[in-house]
């Protein structure tokens, strides 16, 4: 079967990780492994849906430069659709840094995304001619200036929206687009409490208030703790598949590819549910440094 694709907006940039092998501290200097690799929301929700034999478009921002023509290279190689990414002559192309613990748990991270900060709603420009169908994954990096005019735009009017929260940090921006677009949301545990500025220590509850304020779906993870899925009122749980040890950076974003996967498959909810845990699993074993 042919699907629409899966339009992912948002981030598209390198990430450089680096996952210590032993115990890390403040001013430590410590042996392990550092990794440089494609990054950034939107290309990892497009990057494994296609791996698992779906069409995924970007529409993004890199520079005129050297690592905008790697990253796309290598969009090319693997079957994702860049047509819609700006090639932008005086920006740089986005970089990010993480540092993991040797179980690949988040010590620290750093977000350089100048490029899609300053470009603006110019990033939706490829949007001006076209009506979007199907999935439109919307990444929680982009400004609320952004955000506002995705939530108006006409291409867009016909879109099954979902988004998904950068970061704790940035997650509160999430809060008045839910309202006004009454779209789907993914969000760990503690993006989740920023939006409704809560203290959940469950999934199943904050999955629930995330509905209740507007979300017409709302699936929250919380590591290794059981995830949920709230939808009219409903809401399921499922504890992930055991993972020894593994990166998690991207983890958040292939869980919510295969849950989409899952979904374009055929599954209901609970079984969905559980294909984006596997998924996620499945990144951080082959990310198992």
């Amino acid at each position: 079967m042919v699907h629409t694709p899966v339009t992912c907006i948002g981030a598209f940039h390198w990430d450089t990780i680096a996952h210590a092998t032993h115990s890390l501290a403040t001013g430590r200097d410590v042996p392990g492994v550092v990794q440089r690799r494609p990054g950034g929301v939107a290309y990892n929700i497009a990057d494994a849906l296609v791996a698992q034999d779906f069409r995924a478009r970007l529409l993004s921002v890199v520079g005129m430069d050297g690592d905008g023509d790697a990253l796309l290279n290598i969009c090319a190689l693997r079957g994702i659709d860049t047509d819609m990414v700006i090639r932008h002559p005086d920006l740089r192309t986005d970089q990010y840094v993480a540092v993991e613990n040797r179980g690949g748990s988040l010590f620290a991270a750093v977000a350089d995304t100048e490029a899609l900060e300053q470009i603006g709603t110019a990033l939706l420009e490829p949007l001006a001619e076209r009506q979007i169908h199907g999935v439109a994954v919307i990444d929680g990096n982009l400004t609320p200036e952004v955000l506002s005019a995705i939530a108006k735009a006409p291409a867009l009017r016909h879109a099954d929206i979902r988004v998904v929260p950068a970061s704790p940090d940035k997650a509160a921006r999430l809060r008045e687009f839910l309202v006004m677009t009454e779209c789907a949301i993914y969000a760990n545990l503690g993006e989740a409490n920023a939006i409704l500025n809560a203290d959940h220590t469950q999934a199943e509850s904050a999955a629930r208030d995330l509905g209740a304020l507007g979300a017409r779906l709302a699936v929250v993870t919380n590591g290794s703790e059981s995830a949920a899925l709230s939808r009219d009122g409903l809401v399921y749980s499922a504890t992930p598949p055991p993972v020894i040890s593994g990166s998690v950076t991207g983890a958040g974003d292939a869980f919510v590819a295969g849950h989409i996967a899952a979904q374009m498959r055929g599954a209901m909810d609970w079984n969905a549910l559980k294909g984006g845990l596997q998924s996620a699993a499945i990144h951080m074993e082959r990310y198992n440094l």
